[in-house]
């Protein structure tokens, strides 16, 4: 049977960062899941991201750079617009002879090379570095994102809107609590309908009338006949 090229795993290996059996097992997830090789290894703990992709540069005869190690001058950050950088997750690391090195996580982005050739007019070098180190790297070097800063407002416009929404409810409770109570109430004979009715005066001043047997008690203190505690009765 005829030997594989093999991948970066064998790099690993190689280096005894990881040993055949976890290879395997990286694998298989990779398998069940769907997930990168990489990000298989790296998710069951096997190897941190450094380690990782410093095996992927190897095999793809590219260079391999830690952002934590690394200062970028602003001159050769200004080569690459921000939106440019947060959009295809990249960032430029230096210039020599008119080619721009840019460093990236997926060396075999082919697709992104291209457009940033299109995009920055200059030849493209790949560098690579792990994706997390890169959007650090850019918050770092550009600023925090518009997204977060909205995100930002956004949670504190919500929070102040909670806070007002609860502080209307109360009123707004307290407020039909009040009004649905009388302030005093008495009962009086309707002749029209001869039963006892109530009369009631609300903080408005404004008099309504209701059936009898209806049993509110008064918000204020009045009497205890004041309690409209009465049943419908008709006058003898």
């Amino acid at each position: 049977m005829a030997k594989s090229r093999g991948d970066f795993t064998d790099i690993l290996v190689r280096r005894q960062t990881l040993s055949p059996d976890q290879v395997e097992e990286a694998r298989s997830m990779q398998a069940q899941t769907g997930a990168k090789l990489q990000d298989a290894i790296v998710k069951l703990g096997y190897a941190s991201g450094e380690e990782v992709m410093s095996a992927i540069a190897e095999f793809h005869g590219l260079q391999f750079v830690d952002l934590s190690e690394v200062t970028i001058p602003s001159a050769v950050i200004e080569l690459v617009p921000e939106s440019v950088a947060r959009e295809n997750v990249v960032l430029p690391m230096s210039q020599d002879n008119g080619a721009l090195k840019i460093i990236m996580s997926d060396p075999g982005d082919f697709d992104t090379v291209q457009k940033l050739q299109f995009i920055l007019n200059k030849d493209i070098q790949p560098v690579l570095a792990p994706r997390e180190q890169i959007v650090e790297a850019i918050n770092r070097h550009y600023g925090q994102t518009e997204t977060e800063s909205v995100d930002s407002m956004l949670q504190e416009f919500t929070d102040t809107a909670i806070d007002f929404t609860e502080t209307t409810g109360a009123a707004a409770a307290a407020a039909d609590e009040s009004d649905a109570r009388p302030a005093a109430c008495w009962p009086r004979w309707s002749p029209v309908s001869k039963s006892w009715r109530r009369s009631t005066y609300r903080k408005s001043g404004a008099p309504r009338t209701g059936v009898s047997k209806w049993s509110w008690p008064a918000s204020t203190t009045t009497s205890a006949s004041a309690s409209c505690r009465l049943t419908t009765a008709s006058r003898s």
